[in-house]
Parts: structure tokens; C-alpha cells; sequence
């Protein structure tokens, strides 16, 4: 009891302030936190009710927009019920009004069924498109806000889109294709959205016997955009999106623009159904939002009721406490001393227990390192013998093709000579028709032949020894353009080429191939006057590192071009150029050609281990860069 007596006052502390003070203050904070805790629960409660009020006549309004959009397209199949023959004047003179009052409409076409064994004459046929055997879809009546339609017959040849036709014109009812970003037709804002397909029946008769119009399909391009701008920009509006459920699975089709940024706590969902799509719309309410709603009044109670509660507690200590200044000085500064010491033991005790898991810690490091070691080993094995397998594959895919293309050469062959005697022995028996016909024969054998001599050549390539010596690449240039001298005075070619081309390591007849494939189409594909062709080199300073290859270093390879100022090739074909029998043009533009020549291109490159790439703009020619590696690989 002494002792206690005595650490009682060596602390300098007051009894009464010990239990009073310590008391009133959590009095004080309790009823404070407490009220505060009510009042945020209230307001949460309130803004809730408030939100699911506001959220729920959101979404009525999009329900109702989209049904309204559903019934625009049943209304067209009721007008066209109506009639048993109607115009495309009639068309547009009906829909434009529906196509007006919505401007998530982006396109509107009507498309009949027709079966391949009924001939009609109607606008449009040429772009019709077959779904199945016996039934094609011609786009016949189309109303569109863009100056060039999106849906074209080319969109409609896609699988997806050819099954939903099919599909609805067996049902009988509206559907709509999944998302139009999902169907690979193209990553064009103008593909966002849904088509929308509605069956449409003709009145009483037999449409196709009196010859009117049959019965066929409205097709409806429906961007969702447009649907929800009028909801989008409204500056207190909702942020919300729209998701598709699939097989269980949620995909956003569309978000208003401030969703990602919007309070995800009070999100509220609501399914809905469009057509046969299962959707579901998430609506969030927006920072700006929730500020018109929750008011700070609570959060000055908690501050006013922390700061009554500790000036009544810090008062009641100075009263109680006067007397005893100095032993509660004294008091402190004992405590404060143990509590260092306390503390200093703390801190020794935890820098012990991470010292020790931190051993452990590079224990397992180690142990896992060896580990993956080990399975690197193991996965570099695996993938040894996998190259080994492509390497015997693509031996074989070669060997295939030479052999395959040698031994077509002799049957073309034998029916060229029959053809040729047919006419020679009994062209004066047949018909024009018939010579026609034999003529043709002989076309097509000879466009044949070029085709299996293109393949050889191309299979050669592959199997041809590569024994690279360092060549001058100016002789090279040299001998080419004296073995299209011909041509090139014929065409009036401005050649020129461009002094200290390196030398390099090659296979030199090869990389003649390559040049002679280059140059003569600049030459083909050329309609300027007069045409020009530059061949030259480009240093370390000015290689540009093609965009498909990072590791590429500039350093290491030796790089010339072949430049000229032809018709160009489009950015999006630029990586089908290299592809075998791949035409951007008609067989007859451009004195035709088998459409190998720069696929033989990049074969020769590939056997160089080197690297090509172009530049070129539509009108403005092309420039096709090569680059070898400047030591034997």
C-alpha cells in the first residue's frame, strides 16, 4: 500500500480527475458520435428512397423510348399489311416521319425475299445478297441520315447478320443481332448499337404470282447513342449504362459519359428486355448529384459536440487539478518515460520478428528460384522440339506444293493441245458459241499454267541452298535494269539510282528476283507521266524502325528502298499486299498479273532473316523498304 501511495503521488494525480474527467469527456463524445451516426443513417436512408425514386423514373423513360422504337417497326409491318403492293415513294413517305421522331434510327432499308427462280426488275438488285440456296434479300427501299449508307450488301454477307435474316423471317417476329461491335464487321463508331430486323407481310393474294412486291424484312440500324443523348446531356442526369446478359455473363454495350466516375455504392440495376436481347440497365448517381442531397449539418454537430465535450472535460481537469500541478508534471514525465521505454522494447521486439521473416523470406526466394529454374529448363526443351516439328512441317507444306503444282503442269498441258485441235479439226462444225467456248478453255489454262508456275517458283525459294556472300548491291541493281531495259524504255521509266548502295550479304540471284518483283510493279501499277523509280540506301541516322518490330535494330542491318510514284496502297491494305494471289484490284486493271509477286518478296526477305515494310499513301506512291542483316545468320 505504501508503494502504491507513493506512485499515486509521484504521478501528480488527482483521483477525482482521474475517473471525472476521462468520464465526462466519453459522455460527451458517446452522445455526440451517436447523434452523428443517426443522422448519417437517416440522410442514407433519405437519400436512397430519393435515388431509387429517381433511378426508377430513369429507367421507365429508356423502357418506354426503346418499346417506342419496337413499336415504330410493328407499325411499319402493319403498314405494309395494309397494301398488297407499296412504292418506295410510299416507303419513304410513311417512315420518314418515324425516322424523323427518333434519332437513334441511323438507317432504315426494307428488304423483300425473293427466291432465285422469280425475275424482278427492282432498284437495287445488284447489291442483294443470298441468305440461303433459293432466297436472296435485294436492298430495295432505303432511308439513311448519313450521306453514304453503313449497311450494305457487303454487311450483309457476314454469317451472324445472314442467320438473324433467316431467323426472323422464319419466326415471324422482331429480333435484334447481339451488339454490332461483336460481329466483326468493323471497330467505325457508326457500328455501334443494334440491328433490328421486323418480318413484314403482304396483304390478301398471291404476291409473287401478280407480280408485286413479296413479303421480306425491315432492317433498322439503332445507335445507341442517339437513343440516350437526350438523357446523356441533361447536366443533372443519372449516369447510367446499358449491359447485355449472356449465358450469365454482363457486357457493356453502352455508358453515359460520366458512369466511370460516378458513386459505385448507390448503383441501382434494372433488367429489361428489348426484342430478344436480355439487357439490364445500371444506374449511378453522380458526385454533383449527391451533393444536392446530403447536407453537412450532421458533420458540424460531430465537430461541435467533440469540441463542447473536450472544453467541459479540459475544465473540469484545470479546476481539479491546481492544486496538484507540479506532482502531475512530475506525474507525466514519469509516464512518458516508460511509456519510451515501453515503446524502444516494442520496436527491439518487432525489428527481431522481421529480421527473422525476412530470413525466410529469401529462404523461399531461393527455393522458388531453383524451382523455376528447373521449369524453364524443362519449357525450353518443349520448345526446342516444337520448332523442330514446324521446321519439319514447313519442309513438308513445301515439298507439297512443288509437287503438287509439277505434276498439275502435264494434265493443263494435255488439255491445251486438246482444245487446240478441237478448233484446228473441227472449228468449222461448231458454233461461234463453241469456238467461243474453246477459247475460253484455253485462257483459263493458260491463267493455270501461271498459276502453277507461281508456285513453283515460290516453293523454290524455300528450297533453295542459301549459301550468302557479301555482294555489291549496286552491280546487282545493274544487272536488273538491264534485263528490264525493254520494258523500261517501252513505258518511258525515269530510273535513278542513287550512288554508294551498300554491299551486303545475300543470295545475289534472290535478291535480283526481289528487285525485278519491285520495280516492275512500280512500273505496273503506275499512272503517272512521266513514272519514276528511285532505288537507293538509308543510314543508321534516317532507318525507321518498322512498327511491327520494336527489337528491331537499325544497326546491325544493312537498309535500301525501292521508291515510286505510283497509285499508292490504302493503310488498312498495306499488311494484304504480302498475302499469296491477294488482288486489291480486278483481274483486268492493271494488265492482271497471278498477284504473288510481293509475297515472293517477302519470302526472299524471310530466308535473309531480314525485314520489309512500307510507306505509302493512296495517289502518292509507295516506297517498300528491305533490310538485311549485316553478318551471316
Amino acid at each position: 500500500m505504501p508503494d502504491s501511495l507513493n506512485i499515486t503521488e509521484a504521478d501528480g494525480t488527482n483521483p477525482k480527475t482521474a475517473i471525472l474527467v476521462p468520464l465526462i469527456f466519453i459522455l460527451g463524445c458517446s452522445l455526440t458520435i451517436l447523434s452523428y451516426l443517426r443522422l448519417v443513417e437517416l440522410r442514407e436512408l433519405n437519400t436512397r428512397e430519393h435515388l431509387s425514386s429517381e433511378a426508377r423514373s430513369l429507367f421507365i423513360q429508356i423502357e418506354r423510348e426503346l418499346s417506342e422504337y419496337e413499336g415504330d417497326l410493328s407499325n411499319i409491318n402493319r403498314f405494309y399489311q395494309s397494301s398488297n403492293e407499296v412504292t418506295e415513294s410510299e416507303f419513304l413517305t410513311f417512315v420518314t416521319p418515324l425516322f424523323q421522331l427518333h434519332s437513334g434510327f441511323e438507317e432504315i432499308l426494307w428488304l423483300p425475299k425473293i427466291d432465285s427462280e422469280v425475275t424482278l426488275s427492282m432498284k437495287g438488285d445488284s447489291g442483294s445478297i443470298g441468305s440461303k440456296a433459293l432466297v436472296s434479300y435485294p436492298i430495295t427501299y432505303s432511308l439513311q441520315r448519313s450521306a453514304a449508307p453503313v449497311l450494305n450488301a457487303e454487311v450483309f454477307r457476314n454469317e451472324s447478320v445472314r442467320a438473324l435474316l433467316d431467323r426472323a423471317m422464319e419466326g415471324g417476329t422482331l429480333l435484334s443481332s447481339p451488339p454490332l461491335s461483336k460481329l466483326g464487321i468493323s471497330a467505325s463508331p457508326a457500328f455501334e448499337g443494334y440491328l433490328l430486323v421486323q418480318p413484314t407481310s403482304v396483304g390478301d393474294g398471291d404476291a409473287l404470282a401478280s407480280g408485286k412486291s413479296p413479303r421480306g424484312l425491315i432492317v433498322a440500324r439503332l445507335r445507341l447513342a442517339e437513343v440516350f443523348r437526350p438523357w446523356a446531356d441533361e447536366q443533372n442526369s443519372l449516369p447510367f449504362s446499358l449491359s447485355e446478359i449472356d449465358d450469365a455473363v454482363s457486357s457493356v454495350v453502352y455508358r453515359s459519359a460520366k458512369f466511370e466516375s460516378a458513386h459505385q455504392k448507390y448503383e441501382l440495376r434494372y433488367p429489361l428486355v428489348f426484342a430478344n436481347r436480355n439487357l439490364e440497365i445500371g444506374i449511378r448517381p453522380s458526385q454533383e448529384y449527391l451533393a444536392l442531397l446530403i447536407s453537412d449539418g450532421g458533420l458540424l454537430i460531430l465537430i461541435f459536440g467533440l469540441l463542447g465535450s473536450f472544453l467541459l472535460a479540459f475544465v473540469t481537469s484545470v479546476v481539479l487539478q491546481r492544486s496538484q500541478y507540479v506532482q502531475r508534471i512530475v506525474g507525466e514525465r514519469t509516464n512518458t518515460l516508460k511509456r519510451f521505454n515501453a515503446e524502444l522494447e516494442k520496436r527491439v521486439e518487432e525489428r527481431t520478428i522481421e529480421l527473422e521473416s525476412s530470413r525466410k523470406d529469401a529462404l523461399d526466394a531461393v527455393a522458388n528460384l531453383e524451382k523455376a529454374e528447373a521449369q524453364l529448363s524443362l519449357y525450353a526443351e518443349v520448345l526446342r522440339e516444337q520448332n523442330n516439328d514446324l521446321e519439319k512441317a514447313n519442309k513438308e507444306l513445301d515439298e507439297f506444293v512443288y509437287t503438287v503444282s509439277h505434276d498439275l503442269k502435264e494434265p493443263l498441258h494435255g488439255l491445251k493441245i486438246c482444245s487446240t485441235f478441237l478448233r484446228e479439226d473441227y472449228g468449222e462444225v461448231l458454233s461461234a458459241a463453241g469456238c467461243s467456248e474453246l477459247d475460253t478453255i484455253g485462257v483459263i489454262v493458260q491463267s493455270m499454267e501461271q498459276l502453277m508456275e507461281t508456285l513453283l517458283h515460290y516453293s523454290s525459294i524455300a528450297r533453295v541452298d542459301m549459301p550468302l556472300q557479301h555482294e555489291p548491291l549496286g552491280e546487282i541493281v545493274n544487272d536488273v535494269i538491264a534485263l528490264l531495259s525493254g520494258r523500261i524504255r517501252d513505258e518511258g521509266v525515269d530510273i535513278r539510282i542513287e550512288e554508294n548502295l551498300p554491299g551486303i550479304f545475300c543470295h545475289r540471284e534472290l535478291i535480283s528476283d526481289l528487285l525485278q518483283n519491285l520495280i516492275t510493279n512500280g512500273i505496273k501499277y503506275n499512272n503517272s507521266a512521266p513514272k519514276k523509280i528511285i532505288i537507293g540506301s538509308l543510314t543508321k541516322e534516317h532507318t525507321q524502325c518498322p512498327d511491327d518490330d520494336r527489337d528491331f535494330d537499325s544497326s546491325a542491318h544493312d537498309v535500301f528502298f525501292v521508291q515510286d510514284n505510283g497509285i499508292g496502297i490504302a493503310e488498312k491494305d498495306q499488311a494484304l499486299v504480302f498475302q499469296i494471289f491477294r488482288r486489291l484490284h480486278a483481274e483486268d486493271e492493271y494488265r492482271g498479273g497471278s498477284g504473288a509477286g510481293l509475297t515472293i518478296v517477302k519470302k526472299i526477305v524471310e530466308r535473309h532473316h531480314g525485314r520489309i515494310w512500307l510507306d505509302s499513301s493512296p495517289g502518292e506512291g509507295s516506297t517498300f523498304f528491305v533490310a538485311i542483316p549485316k553478318i551471316v545468320v
